[in-house]
């Protein structure tokens, strides 16, 4: 008998492992479940070794109450169990939900329209979109969150970390200023994506959308076919940092699940 009670332990500290492992973003319920683990285990060692009859009932009363959690655990929505797992930024953004999306592309316009109307330019003349990391390492303009990007090609753009006003606003973490004169410079991308860019296009501030780790999880991205110097776009940034806490906001509570 004292083998099967050390079986039904051992089962039992395996089950209160593998739940707390997956509990691990919810503390609490972790700690409540292994002290009911610890429990069960305690009941059921006192009454194989003192035959006490209690023991053994109350043994089985706490691993119902136990198995009862799990099955109420397992049937609660996602937001209650934790955040939900997202490989990469791409599939954070390519998984919004309508209103979310909605919302983004609301900001994007908005900044696009602020940040024209500061410097004096052609509305028409201002684009905005959003990239993120995709699986590849790469970052990509996320699908459908684009304002006046009319190129096909454009939309298919992509950049390594540290390559591109984007690539180098994600390593930097800061916002960063492009401007094309004879070339992209210190800005510039692989050839193949470059010859994708609208040969119109004179400048770019990419700025960085910070998670709760302090990791880019989005970069947005205001560009223009009229030609400004660099203390210019500077002097914008405040029109497009209002529009990127707007995205934050939004990026923040669905990176946690919300």
């Amino acid at each position: 008998m004292s083998g099967d009670g050390g079986g039904a332990a051992g089962a039992l500290g395996s089950i209160g492992k593998k739940l707390a492992t997956a509990l691990e973003d919810q503390p609490v319920l972790a700690a409540l479940l292994l002290v009911g683990v610890i429990g069960a285990i305690a009941l059921l060692a006192i009454g194989i070794f003192s035959q006490s009859s209690t023991a053994i009932i109350a043994f089985f009363l706490l691993l119902a109450m136990i198995v009862v959690f799990i099955v109420v655990l397992a049937r609660q929505p996602q937001t209650l169990r934790g955040p939900v797992a997202h490989s990469t930024p791409m599939d954070l953004a390519r998984n919004l939900s309508q209103e979310d999306r909605d919302e983004i592309r609301a900001a994007l316009q908005g900044a696009a329209e602020s940040v024209a109307a500061a410097l004096g330019v052609g509305a028409a003349s201002v684009r905005s979109n959003l990239f993120a990391l995709d699986t590849d390492g790469r970052l990509r303009i996320v699908p459908e969150l684009t304002y006046n990007m009319k190129r096909a090609d454009e939309l298919t753009i992509s950049m390594p970390i540290g390559y591109g006003s984007n690539g180098r606003a994600y390593k930097s973490k800061k916002p960063n200023y492009a401007l094309f004169e004879t070339d992209w410079d210190v800005n510039a991308i692989e050839e193949e994506e470059l010859a994708k860019v609208d040969p119109a296009l004179r400048w770019i501030i990419s700025v960085p959308i910070l998670g709760k780790s302090r990791v880019p999880i989005w970069i947005f991205n205001i560009d223009g076919m009229e030609g400004r110097d660099e203390t210019h776009l500077r002097q914008v940034l405040s029109e497009v940092l209002y529009w990127v806490e707007v995205v934050s906001l939004i990026a923040m509570r669905v990176e946690s699940g919300g």
